[in-house]
């Protein structure tokens, strides 16, 4: 299995963990300061999957569930250990490597494709996750070097 097989079965992995047992208490003194809104996390996270194909900013995001960009950004972190756009673009790379492998669309549509708004950030955000670039990984997949 490759390091890209790995790492999107791990994404896979993460995002049921976080869908099935997203709520976090440390004490019993948390209890009463659990914040109402990310009890809907399974919900946001869903939001997100749903339309990553979209120009979706932390913004639009926030707005959607009424409230503030930095409050939901802050709790969005706290909770889910990613920044919400670092959670979006995993989630567009796990479409797009799903295409990459089993289509021969260019990169560009791919790209496209999935929500990236061009080329170049897809290849440099598939890169930083996957240390390789989406047409060396093709390459790679078909054999070559």
């Amino acid at each position: 299995m490759d390091e890209i097989s790995k790492t999107s079965q791990i994404l896979q992995i993460l995002y049921l963990l976080t869908k099935n047992f997203s709520s976090i208490v440390t004490t019993p003194n948390d209890l009463a300061t659990t914040d109402k809104p990310f009890e809907r996390l399974d919900e946001i996270i869903m939001f997100i999957q749903e339309h990553a194909k979209e120009a979706l900013t932390v913004t639009k995001i926030a707005d959607h569930f009424n409230l503030s960009a930095s409050y939901f950004s802050r709790n969005f972190k706290y909770y889910m250990g990613n920044s919400v756009i670092e959670y979006l673009n995993l989630v567009r790379l796990h479409e797009a490597y799903q295409l990459l492998t089993n289509t021969k669309k260019p990169i560009l549509v791919i790209s496209t494709q999935v929500g990236f708004p061009n080329e170049k950030a897809f290849t440099r955000t598939f890169k930083r996750i996957y240390k390789v670039t989406p047409t060396d990984y093709r390459k790679r997949l078909n054999g070559k070097k």
